[in-house]
């Protein structure tokens, strides 16, 4: 079922309403038929835990701590891929404990803006970028996780994050995803 609705005719309102973005992107119409709605925002409890940059310079060959990239979360997998240079070994001295354990969600909100995980176990010695949040959870997160990787979430948050010209950036958009 397609859920995006593409618009023959768009009125000045509605370009206001698209801070005046000629975009066509920006004027395509999410829609579902659910009587009861709830945003993102509303299954968690608090603010999601952003990563943190530890810059190129703390990348070495071996370490015990690792440093987990956006291209981990993939869109056809429901767990991180910790292979290949996803995940990049980092000087214990940069390490940022997240207390990555399992069941927590993660997002992606740069690069491959909207890609989910769960976490299928306890990463004590992995940290993550600034490209990804962990989501406090706070109920449901069995459903939460299943919406992240429905077409439903994807088409309302590429309506809502602009094309960049080299990489996506959806902030805290994803948090107003029905």
């Amino acid at each position: 079922m397609p859920y995006v609705e593409i618009p023959n005719v768009v009125r000045i309102e509605d370009i206001l309403q698209a801070k005046a973005s000629l975009s066509p992107q920006r004027h395509k119409r999410v829609h579902f038929q659910a009587k009861r709605r709830k945003l993102v925002r509303d299954f968690l409890d608090g603010e999601p835990l952003m990563g943190q940059e530890v810059g190129s310079g703390a990348y070495i060959r071996r370490s015990p701590k690792a440093f987990v990239r956006t291209k981990a979360l993939q869109p056809d997998s429901f767990i991180p891929q910790l292979t290949g240079d996803a995940v990049v070994p980092v000087l214990p001295s940069s390490f940022r404990s997240m207390s990555l354990s399992s069941g927590d969600l993660l997002i992606s909100k740069d690069s491959n803006v909207g890609a989910a995980a769960i976490l299928d176990q306890d990463y004590p010695d992995h940290m993550l970028s600034a490209g990804l949040l962990k989501l406090p959870v706070k109920e449901n997160t069995p459903y939460l996780f299943a919406f992240l990787k429905h077409e439903l979430f994807h088409n309302q948050l590429d309506r809502m994050v602009p094309k960049g010209a080299t990489i996506r950036h959806a902030k805290g958009l994803y948090l107003d995803c029905e």
